[in-house]
């Protein structure tokens, strides 16, 4: 599979996260499905296909942020 098909899917989800944090996949997936023919670039992928790596970035990132909170800060050892 060339790159050229799958990378625009995974930078379409991570940017879309950042852009919608505050709602989930699910509640954004027909914005997404309507942007992805202006946003695929070279991609032959219909949403269809898309959708998946789309959605596996944008809970990368929202486990990344998840993971994130949830660390305590260092206590000064002085």
């Amino acid at each position: 599979m060339p790159y050229d098909e799958f990378a625009p899917a995974y930078q379409y989800g991570w940017e879309s996260k950042m852009l919608y944090n505050n709602k989930t996949f699910e509640q954004n997936e027909p914005d997404l499905a309507r942007g992805w023919a202006q946003y695929r670039g070279k991609s032959t992928w219909q949403w269809d296909q898309a959708k998946h790596a789309t959605r596996d970035s944008w809970e990368r990132l929202n486990n990344r942020k998840s993971e994130g909170s949830k660390q305590q800060p260092k206590k000064d050892a002085h």
